[in-house]
């Protein structure tokens, strides 16, 4: 089995976010570039949810390499509320998916997939975390 080394964020992780667990993403990674997966993209209330599938559907973001894969998916897992030590279901698991990067390369990523029914949230259809929030401040 091939090791994925990628991490692919849509939402509050995205460096454009301004979060500050960004923060700790960059410094045990490195930028890759903006892509997109296909799946639904859902408003959970402060923060973006995906359901990926075969929609169609565009949800973008952005690829990073990771170095320190341990350090990085530790932090993660528990900002995701997704480890041991959350009570089960969890809200989102990391699963690997195909992403398209802006340069036409398909690469295999993690990603924080959400885990519950999204029954009554609300689909974001441009598929773009930060450009959704920007249209709700107009």
């Amino acid at each position: 089995m091939r090791t994925v080394n990628r991490v692919f964020v849509y939402g509050t992780l995205r460096s454009d976010a301004k979060n500050s667990m960004h923060s700790a993403l960059a410094k045990y990674s490195k930028f890759e570039a903006k892509g997109y997966v296909y799946g639904t993209l859902y408003d959970v209330g402060g923060y973006p949810a995906i359901v990926l599938d075969s929609v169609r559907s565009k949800v973008y973001g952005e690829v990073y390499i990771v170095y320190d894969m341990d350090r990085v998916f530790g932090l993660l897992d528990e900002y995701e509320e997704c480890s041991s030590g959350f009570a089960k279901p969890h809200e989102y698991r990391r699963v690997q998916a195909e992403v398209f990067l802006d340069s036409g390369k398909r690469v295999e990523s993690w990603i924080y997939e959400y885990n519950l029914p999204p029954k009554g949230l609300k689909p974001i259809c441009e598929g773009d975390y930060m450009e959704y929030l920007k249209s709700r401040k107009r």
